[in-house]
């Protein structure tokens, strides 16, 4: 902790809440985050009925039916029985309460140990560091609409590794350890990887309200390589739908999922970057491509959920098993298809040796190349392909990173134009330079 005067700073918000010039104190009461806690209630309102049920009668209900098979007749009528939306809001309940007893904690031991300190329920957070923006902005699910406030702080400050207040279910003492490890620093020393945060309680001055285009701009700025791509790949992915059998649209996603975090937008960016990475790839016969086109366009189209769901690539297989020779004739490669979409939803140590050819693997990590979208960055140790050990793989992860970001709004009418569109109108804040 320490003090400070008239020094810059960051904060996120979903919108607008103060105006340049304006100042203000932060510490006297509850901030918006912990606010929530008071007024947010946990019950199930019926997505039909419009009836509100308490979370442990639904939790009952919906045992009651998994284990039977049969529906309570007198509440049928207005209770769905759809355990999917069921087990969602129990999962809401759940990281909900997690949020609030980690605060509850962090804040006694705070109170006990380190009572100068600003107080995560009523400080704001802030960045230090204008370089962290892009990371925060992803990772509190924020949009182009949201706000960056440029602060001058005066007063007392808490800097510590996001790593330290992960969510957990353990125990009370198992995070009253974490949070004594988030007041004491450690994690600030011993872990250096992008996510501080800082918690602040003083007088706020508003200096100017910062675009996320303006960070990008000012990240690039701060890169000494611009991403050299050629045209004829955004050609090529601009060709796809006049001669492939399967072309990508909303019709082809389940109803609730066109736009999911698995929806039309990702499979659009997998799309496209199946053929962003086939450029680099040395004497791969055109059967081949054609294959993993198909295999980036299908491979999410079983879920029908966002959850962490370890079958849905064996459902995106089985649901195009029958489909499959319309598309492909060759027997081999309708197989080599459907086993890359199949395993490309589980660890690779979960896929056969035999089954780790060029097409799972393209398709594993042109998927992995649009995890920006799900504020988690793309870690390269984890890819397969050989680029990855280069200077023009750190240039694809770090365009296809921004890529998510920015093409967030697309209507995804046209898949193919938007995209290509995009990427063409907004190359400068991509960082890069078509040729």
């Amino acid at each position: 902790m320490e003090l400070v005067h008239k020094r810059t700073y960051y904060h996120i918000q979903r919108e607008k809440i103060w105006n340049i010039n304006e100042e203000h104190f932060a510490g006297n009461n509850k901030n918006r985050y912990c606010s929530f806690f008071d007024s947010c209630g946990q019950n199930y309102q019926d997505a039909n009925s419009g009836v509100l049920f308490p979370p442990t009668e639904v939790a009952d209900y919906i045992l009651d039916y998994l284990i039977t098979g049969k529906k309570d007749a007198e509440i049928a009528h207005t209770f769905s029985y759809n355990p999917i939306t069921v087990v969602r809001l129990l999962r809401d309940i759940v990281w909900n309460n997690a949020r609030y007893i980690r605060e509850t904690v962090f804040e006694e031991v705070r109170q006990e140990f380190f009572p100068s300190y600003p107080s995560r329920q009523k400080g704001i957070w802030v960045i230090s560091d204008k370089k962290y923006i892009p990371y925060w902005y992803k990772k509190l699910g924020m949009n182009r609409d949201s706000v960056i406030f440029e602060l001058e702080l005066t007063g007392k400050i808490h800097e510590a590794n996001h790593a330290s207040i992960r969510l957990t279910t353990n125990s009370l003492n198992f995070i009253r350890k974490q949070a004594f490890k988030y007041w004491i620093g450690d994690d600030i020393i011993a872990n250096k990887e992008i996510g501080y945060e800082c918690i602040f309680e003083g007088f706020v001055l508003v200096k100017r309200i910062i675009s996320i285009e303006e960070c990008l701009r000012e990240s690039i700025q701060n890169t000494n390589v611009q991403f050299e791509i050629s045209a004829n790949i955004l050609r090529n992915f601009s060709d796809l739908p006049k001669w492939m059998k399967l072309r990508l649209s909303k019709e082809l996603f389940a109803p609730d999922m066109v736009y999911s975090m698995h929806g039309i937008a990702h499979t659009t960016r997998v799309l496209f970057g199946t053929v962003l990475l086939i450029h680099y790839i040395q004497d791969i016969s055109e059967d081949i491509k054609e294959a993993i086109y198909y295999a980036a366009i299908i491979h999410d189209l079983g879920r029908t959920n966002d959850d962490k769901d370890f079958t849905h690539g064996a459902d995106s297989a089985e649901l195009y098993c029958s489909k499959i020779e319309q598309f492909v004739s060759d027997k081999s490669l309708q197989t080599q298809i459907l086993n890359a979409v199949k395993y490309h939803s589980l660890d690779d140590s979960l896929c056969p040796q035999e089954e780790q050819n060029i097409i799972w693997k393209v398709l594993k990590d042109a998927d992995a190349l649009d995890r920006g979208r799900l504020s988690i960055a793309c870690d390269k140790s984890f890819l397969r392909l050989d680029i990855f050990k280069s200077e023009t793989g750190d240039n694809i992860i770090d365009f296809t990173n921004r890529l998510s970001l920015y093409s967030e709004n697309l209507t995804w009418n046209n898949p193919y134009d938007e995209l290509i569109k995009c990427i063409t109108e907004n190359s400068d804040i991509l960082n890069i330079k078509i040729l």
